[in-house]
């Protein structure tokens, strides 16, 4: 079975049911999902719809984010919990689960895991897909920004040919399914 990451934390309302329709497609593809564990907006979408596909559902949290009267990773809503101690391990136990990463919109969290795994590509260390699900245009501005830099001479131009952006989730998990192993 083939995990895919994804990288998300659109809180908003619409990011939970986006999230949820973008799991359903990932497990009824066959996936199994790995996540940042939370239990509101689009990682709680994405969890509740891998699982309604039968998708098993890892979600990799802090101790402070799982302990309490409302949890921030929901224990109930994954197969299995991972909790490391810092951020950092977090961000690189997720990179590890992952035979492909899926991004979709987040704030600083969600960008430096990208960043991450886009670097680690561009070094050589891995060859995973890394796709950029953007359905609203949430990208757009960090895409405007790389292309600026690349113009400037600070970034290569191939660093972003290791990236796949697309605005449909369907042609998002095609890309998966062709290039996770």
């Amino acid at each position: 079975m083939t995990r895919v990451t994804v990288f998300c934390g659109w809180r908003q309302p619409a990011g939970r049911q986006v999230g949820f329709t973008v799991g359903q497609a990932l497990g009824k593809a066959g996936f199994e999902i790995a996540y940042g564990g939370g239990n509101s907006g689009t990682m709680a979408g994405i969890a509740s719809g891998a699982q309604a596909m039968g998708a098993r559902v890892t979600a990799v949290s802090l101790p402070q984010w799982t302990e309490g009267s409302d949890p921030y990773t929901s224990q109930h809503i994954v197969d299995e919990l991972r909790v490391v101690p810092t951020m950092t391990e977090r961000s690189r136990m997720l990179a590890e689960l992952g035979d492909g990463y899926l991004v979709m919109s987040g704030g600083r969290g969600t960008l430096r895991e990208l960043f991450d795994v886009w670097d680690a590509k561009a070094a050589g260390e891995h060859n995973k897909p890394i796709v950029i699900l953007d359905p609203i245009g949430t990208f757009e501005t960090l895409l405007s920004l790389l292309r600026e830099l690349i113009a400037a001479g600070h970034v290569a131009a191939t660093e972003l040919d290791l990236v796949t952006l697309t605005p449909d989730h369907r042609t998002a998990i095609a890309y998966l399914q062709r290039t996770a192993r």
